[in-house]
């Protein structure tokens, strides 16, 4: 038996104050240590309490992550920002991918719904990178669909590369996240609009005038 299940059931009948952190890579979470914490919750929920799929769904929570000691192992599992640290469901959603499916884009829309009505903020960091710009391309889409739909690309485009698109990002809590991290908004309509007719060549377009005009700026100056 894999040490890592041996010392969790010594924890769980108190011979041992907690799991061992060499049965880890370290105590970073995330890669092979959140593959390993997830192998213990499986052993936990399907051995000790033999819990079939939909047992473990309707019954996993805050409650059984405490009666089950599973805290420590759940340290080393990485949670996106969009969930709070330990969130049951997202467990879920990692040991049983094919019953509990997480949608990413929901997630960010729910995170743009409670910044909106004033409810939350935007996560530290949490535009930045590869991962915050397609989250920033999700808040761009759930604000164009709910509250300014557009017929064509064209009229897309134009709109949101105008001095009143600046204002309806600004509005809305894009415009400063887009400005200090320099987020093109050319390359945003292009992810959200891929799947459009004539989609590449409407982003050649506008890119290729956007560079047009820096080059047109830099040389006035």
């Amino acid at each position: 038996m894999d040490t890592l299940f041996l010392d969790y059931e010594n924890s769980l009948i108190k011979r041992e104050k907690n799991i061992g952190t060499y049965n880890f890579y370290g105590a970073e979470p995330g890669g092979a240590n959140q593959q390993r914490a997830i192998s213990c919750i499986r052993y936990a929920l399907e051995e000790i309490l033999e819990w079939d799929v939909e047992e473990s769904v309707n019954k996993f929570d805050d409650y059984i992550i405490r009666e089950m000691k599973l805290e420590r192992v759940i340290g080393f599992i990485s949670f996106p920002s969009e969930v709070e640290q330990g969130d049951p469901r997202y467990i879920l959603s990692l040991l049983y991918p094919e019953r509990i499916k997480l949608n990413q884009q929901k997630l960010v829309e729910q995170v743009y719904k409670g910044v909106l009505s004033g409810s939350a903020q935007f996560p530290r960091e949490y535009f930045s990178g590869t991962n915050g710009f397609y989250r920033f391309c999700a808040c761009l889409q759930y604000l164009l669909i709910n509250y300014k739909p557009f017929s064509s690309l064209e009229d897309l485009y134009d709109f949101v590369l105008s001095p009143e698109g600046n204002k309806f990002l600004y509005q809305y809590r894009l415009k400063v996240p887009a400005d200090q991290l320099e987020i093109s908004l050319i390359d945003c309509v292009h992810i959200i609009t891929k799947e459009e007719p004539d989609s590449e060549l409407y982003y050649c377009y506008y890119s290729f005038n956007q560079k047009i005009k820096e080059s047109s700026s830099t040389l006035g100056n």
